[in-house]
């Protein structure tokens, strides 16, 4: 643990120093000032509580650090240079789901108290920026089973489908602990992207989940997962004889934040693992193990209209299923869907309003092992989620978030459960 906090804290130390970014530069130039150099450093903080149901009555504070540096090499290395990118990680605070009882977790950034490093790769762009390749510590979820509309919502079912997120211990390579592997990432054409990625199956140690951990056991085996999808339209304001480029650019690379009017999706994922198999339990309550684990998902995500003044702002949809292996996954399926508004008045232009439904549903094998040990379970759980966030400035927002979560952990034993969330975010 205290290398992953050495780390973090040099990286904090290197947000500190004003950031330099020289768009200008001659590319393929060699350089040894740091140009095309990034620095983030984001602050979040939530007070969540239980108005009723769930466990218990009562209310915790979590918060959540991200310190961000990202440097294109080419003013170092010359033309044809990697970026490199560092991501440290810091959460602190209570567990509302401890409190809750929910098993999709109501707050996206409830995590082990720990700073931890969370990613650290190169990244290489090759033929005219239609193929990237990503090398090392990588969140899956940054780029695959994504629907960008959706962020806003703070169920971590709306960041990535519950049956997925659930596939190992602590789930595969997304927050808060990463694997090391590889990306690669095509675009043949600007609105058409492919990708695949393998991964160290289990990220981190279970055993000791506070610290950053890099490691091979017997049983990791591989996480490969495959996506495929269709971007369409563009919210950025090019010129015409730039946007192509562009457009690949930007949905090539890690760096960079596609901007689209719609977004198609098909993604799946198999471990190559050993799994303890619900169809298996004996009486005693252990279960054989066999060999693999799979599952597949579909999302969609439109602007059914937008502000004629600015692009960005306006109405969308999303939505998004998932299937799992129900003989190893306690969540067979996933259905989830929403709806966001972004600036919803007229001198709210960066406010967002969103209201979404993520439902988690218990596989038929996962609910006869847990009546043969005698336990009953209901089929699925489902929160309701409506939430606004208030852009204060560029920098400061706050966000209030309520939530109403039905059969939570689908134990019958716990009431429905209403959650109110207040969320504080300062980005520098």
């Amino acid at each position: 643990m205290g290398r992953a906090i050495l780390l973090c804290l040099g990286l904090l130390g290197f947000a500190l120093l004003p950031p330099s970014v020289d768009a200008q530069a001659e590319p393929g130039t060699p350089d040894s000032s740091l140009k095309g150099l990034t620095v983030e450093l984001s602050y979040t903080g939530d007070v969540f509580t239980s108005v009723t149901g769930g466990r218990r009555r009562d209310i915790a504070y979590l918060d959540n650090i991200d310190i961000t540096a990202s440097l294109e090499l080419e003013g170092l290395l010359g033309s044809n240079a990697p970026s490199l990118y560092v991501y440290g990680l810091g959460n602190q605070g209570g567990d509302p789901s401890g409190f809750i009882g929910d098993a999709q977790g109501v707050n996206n950034i409830e995590a082990v108290n720990a700073w931890r490093l969370f990613e650290l790769w190169l990244q290489q762009r090759f033929w005219d920026d239609r193929v990237s390749l990503l090398l090392g510590l990588y969140d899956l979820n940054s780029e695959f089973d994504v629907i960008q509309s959706a962020a806003v919502l703070l169920n971590s079912s709306f960041g990535i489908g519950a049956e997925f997120a659930s596939s190992r211990e602590l789930g595969p390579s997304i927050f808060p602990v990463t694997s090391l592997g590889a990306r690669l990432r095509v675009v043949p054409a600007a609105a058409w992207y492919g990708q695949f990625t393998v991964l160290d199956g289990v990220p981190g140690n279970p055993a000791d989940p506070a610290d950053t951990h890099i490691e091979f056991a017997a049983n990791d085996g591989a996480l490969m997962a495959a996506e495929i999808g269709l971007m369409l339209g563009d919210t950025h304001n090019i010129t015409e004889s730039g946007r192509a480029e562009r457009a690949r650019r930007r949905r090539v690379s890690r760096l960079e934040a596609a901007q689209y009017a719609a977004k198609f999706a098909l993604g799946g994922w198999t471990y190559t693992a050993d799994f303890a198999a619900f169809s298996d339990a004996d009486g005693d309550g252990s279960r054989d193990r066999r060999s693999g684990n799979w599952g597949l998902y579909a999302l969609a995500e439109a602007q059914l209209r937008h502000e004629p003044e600015d692009p960005t702002q306006g109405l969308w949809v999303f939505g998004r299923a998932g299937i799992a292996d129900s003989d190893v996954n306690r969540f067979a399926s996933y259905s989830g869907a929403g709806l966001v508004y972004r600036g919803p008045f007229p001198t709210r232009d960066d406010d967002e309003v969103a209201f979404g439904v993520a439902a988690a549903h218990n596989g038929a094998e996962y609910r006869a092992a847990e009546r043969a040990a005698g336990r009953a379970v209901q089929r699925s759980e489902i929160a309701l989620e409506v939430t606004y966030s208030a852009a204060i400035t560029a920098q400061i927002a706050v966000q209030t978030d309520l939530q109403y979560v039905i059969a939570p952990n689908t134990d019958p034993m716990l009431d429905n459960a209403l959650v109110f969330g207040l969320r504080f975010q300062l980005a520098y």
